[in-house]
């Protein structure tokens, strides 16, 4: 009984291995994040509160008129998970040929 095709997705799944691994790495060794004035408008604007509301208001005023930026810390077992996924991609990019 022959196996599928794997529709040439192993060159692919090892691209994908790479670059989960450079992320994994940077975000397991930066401590945390700065966003520069417009970087943290924006994120206010996403994710802030509403406008119209006094939170939304007061969040809006320090970012524009202060220079408070936004500092964001990635947890500790957000860079191991992303490592940990890239090594299986790159496991499977490695050796997905020789399963057959």
């Amino acid at each position: 009984m022959k196996l599928p095709k794997r529709f040439g997705l192993v060159k692919q799944v090892r691209w994908v291995g790479i670059f989960l691994l450079l992320a994994g790495l940077q975000l397991h060794v930066v401590e945390s994040y700065t966003f520069n004035q417009s970087s943290s408008r924006q994120l206010v604007n996403w994710w802030g509160a509403p406008e119209g509301t006094p939170q939304g208001m007061i969040q809006r005023f320090v970012v524009d008129s202060t220079s408070q930026r936004a500092t964001i810390t990635p947890p500790l077992w957000l860079g191991r998970c992303v490592l940990s996924l890239a090594l299986v991609a790159l496991a499977y990019g490695y050796w997905g040929n020789k399963w057959r």
